[in-house]
């Protein structure tokens, strides 16, 4: 009876405090005008865009945002306790972990907390963020129990998360591996030819997946691309009229690289991380041609221009290098120190602005050339030079990147005390590390327990490096698995600490 009114309490305080907490009613960013108005732009998957939409429909054009974070609280609710539920049923807890892991679950959700809570933000990451521990339970489910119905929930639910981030496709990754796994556990008692079999088998069915989930998204996202441009047009002029003057600040704000926005109809001041605003085009794969670019552009220097036979490029690349130099927005100007991170996140951001004002500086000058006709393939040539000649420095500038994608992965990054942030980053994950080892092999704790720790070291050191390469760790990028890893953690200590208690009471 206990047990029940503890969750039963549990459950209200978290819907409570995701309702509740923070700014009343909904909180728009620079960029969540490009959902709204369901803009078609660079790197902006439909799924979004169409969920709002679908509120629009339903309530009319003065509640639906309201609705919005309605749903995204409820959704973000049933995720939490789907994904406690599951963790109570796998591995029946004590109360004081299921209490203080419910708390580190929401640790995402408190981004921009006090001001803010995600769920009741206009941004991608009220949807991906709970969808994400679905996909997580589903994907550690297949890798603990071997169950092929899980392993196919986790494919599903990396579509939807591709289908609302970009670099939410590392999900495919991630399911992929769990397929790989599965093979090999099931051949591994066996001889060791049909082991190699397995090995083999494994490897092609991870390839054959991340293949066919591709795929599928290509189809799914060209599928509801079309449906949002007919959704779009029906707006009308005056649906798009009403935004299309925070649409104009807001495309000047992410050009400067930050600062401040309001809205009017809602009155609530936003600022965000520069989110680039480009031209229609493929939203899963033309996003990282632009990534590319902005990274290659804030290595450039202005001898390169040597780099470009062709005498029009070498004029492109010469706008490109003026405009990051009005903003000192390559390498040369970043600071010293472990907080260089951001100089360098910062800088790469701004490649958008430096592309298009250097693209707007060469059509002045050039209104006829032939490279205005190709300006993706320009840009490509241009990226491609650049990283021939400065990929061992863009390698530096990553993993200069990458100890802050860590410690956002634990913990919040504070500049006065960075250098114990990275420490603290160290201790915990060395002592998950040396716990999960140490206490394996002494069988200080159930396997199933030890799996999931693994998978959450897995999740967040891929999370880290992959979107640290790609694109650049910014803490709202590697935060997904924050409080997964601790609710591995105080499983592994849970079980540990009662092992040791039992051996130092049976010595006296």
């Amino acid at each position: 009876m206990k047990e029940k009114i503890f969750y039963v309490g549990l459950g209200a305080a978290v819907l409570l405090f995701l309702a509740f907490a923070g700014q009343p009613g909904y909180y728009e960013y620079p960029d969540s005008w490009q959902y709204i108005t369901i803009k078609g732009a660079e790197g902006v998957m439909p799924l979004y865009q169409l969920f709002i939409h679908l509120h629009r429909l339903a309530l009319g054009e003065g509640r639906f945002l309201y609705g919005v974070v309605v749903t995204q609280t409820l959704l973000t609710a049933l995720c939490l306790f789907f994904f406690m539920f599951w963790i109570y049923r796998r591995f029946r807890p004590g109360l004081w972990v299921m209490g203080l892991g419910t708390l580190v679950l929401l640790v995402p959700f408190t981004l921009d907390f006090p001001q803010v809570l995600v769920n009741h933000s206009i941004l991608t990451e009220a949807l991906t963020y709970p969808l994400f521990y679905l996909f997580v339970a589903a994907f550690a489910e297949s890798v603990i129990g071997g169950r092929a119905r899980w392993l196919l929930g986790a494919f599903g639910i990396a579509l939807l998360l591709a289908l609302t981030r970009t670099q939410m496709q590392i999900c495919f990754g991630f399911a992929a591996l769990a397929l790989f796994y599965q093979i090999v556990a099931k051949t591994a008692k066996r001889p060791v030819g049909i082991r190699l079999l397995g090995c083999l088998a494994a490897v092609f069915a991870g390839a054959f997946a991340l293949l066919a989930s591709e795929m599928v998204l290509l189809q799914a996202n060209g599928r509801l691309q079309t449906v949002a441009a007919r959704e779009a047009a029906r707006l009308g002029d005056g649906a798009q009229a009403e935004t299309a003057d925070w649409a104009e600040r807001a495309v000047a704000w992410e050009s400067l690289g930050g600062g401040q926005a309001v809205r009017p109809r809602n009155g609530i001041v936003a600022a965000a991380a520069a989110v680039p605003v480009q031209a229609d085009s493929s939203n899963v794969t033309g996003q990282f041609d632009s990534v590319l670019l902005c990274r290659t552009l804030y290595e450039m220097e202005e001898e390169d221009s040597a780099l470009f036979s062709d005498p029009e490029i070498q004029k492109l690349f010469l706008k490109f290098y003026g405009a990051a130099e009005s903003t000192k927005a390559r390498y040369a100007y970043a600071g010293k120190g472990l907080w260089k991170w951001k100089d360098i996140m910062n800088g790469t951001a701004q490649g958008a602005y430096t592309s298009t004002e250097g693209w707007k500086a060469y059509r002045e000058e050039n209104p006829e050339s032939a490279l205005l006709q190709n300006q993706t393939q320009a840009n490509r040539i241009v990226a491609f030079a650049l990283l021939k000649k400065h990929w061992p420095r863009m390698l530096y500038h990553t993993l200069c990147m990458l100890p802050q994608g860590f410690v956002s992965t634990v913990f919040f990054q504070v500049e006065k005390i960075y250098g114990l942030c990275h420490l603290y980053t160290l201790a915990v994950y060395a002592a998950a590390i040396i716990l999960l080892a140490v206490g394996g092999r002494r069988k200080w704790f159930a396997p199933e327990r030890g799996k999931f720790m693994l998978c959450a070291l897995v999740l967040n050191a891929g999370m880290v490096v992959v979107i640290s390469v790609v694109f650049f760790g910014m803490q709202r990028y590697v935060i997904y698995g924050f409080g997964i890893f601790y609710m591995a953690l105080l499983l592994l200590a849970e079980q540990c600490g009662r092992e040791l208690w039992k051996k130092r009471k049976s010595r006296f």
